[in-house]
């Protein structure tokens, strides 16, 4: 019986080996995809072939500083999302065993989806919903993880909401797409 339970057991540790290996490979794959479609431009044409080199129209653009296609233009992060900065409570407000679920900074944050905290508190400041995208703004700074549940937010992280058909995977990827440059402009110690 005994060995029948181990081997059950790495039986289903096997599995979840194999399945984490398979995320990551599907998270490689969709950082490409990103790539490849809104940094270089190959996103599928009309025709379902690569834009830029099938000779999809391109013009240059003086603040870029490179070609972009025809038709799109440079904008603000704020013209289609929301940022919420967050604030800590005071610490005598937060907890293990009661309250909203309290996040400071990245301690939780995974490959792509925030992990539960134990922290909690009872008089949460500022709140990040289902589907933001969080963002830590504390060294090391440009690391972006999405929430799936609401959760309080403290002064290490912010939250940017989309309030446009922006899907939460796509402002991910797109502020994963700058993290070396989030490091760059980072000094001091934060």
């Amino acid at each position: 019986k005994q060995h029948e339970i181990v081997a059950e057991y790495n039986t289903v540790k096997n599995r979840i080996a194999l399945n984490n290996q398979l995320i990551q490979k599907l998270e490689e794959t969709a950082q490409t995809i990103y790539k490849q479609w809104f940094v270089d431009f190959e996103f599928p044409d009309e025709n379902g072939k690569p834009y830029k080199s099938s000779g999809g129209k391109m013009f240059w653009d003086e603040e870029l500083e490179r070609e972009i296609p025809e038709g799109w233009s440079l904008g603000k992060m704020e013209d289609i999302v929301s940022i919420e900065m967050g604030q800590s409570p005071k610490g005598k407000f937060v907890n293990t065993f009661e309250g909203i679920e309290f996040h400071q900074g990245k301690i939780q944050f995974t490959e792509k989806y925030l992990a539960p905290s134990e922290n909690k508190t009872t008089v949460p400041n500022k709140i990040a919903e289902p589907n933001d995208v969080l963002l830590c703004v504390r060294a090391p700074v440009g690391i972006a993880n999405i929430t799936e549940r609401q959760i309080s937010i403290g002064r290490g992280l912010c939250a940017i909401r989309q309030f446009s058909n922006i899907k939460s995977d796509f402002l991910f990827y797109f502020l994963e797409s700058f993290r070396t440059e989030f490091i760059k402009k980072a000094t001091g110690t934060t």
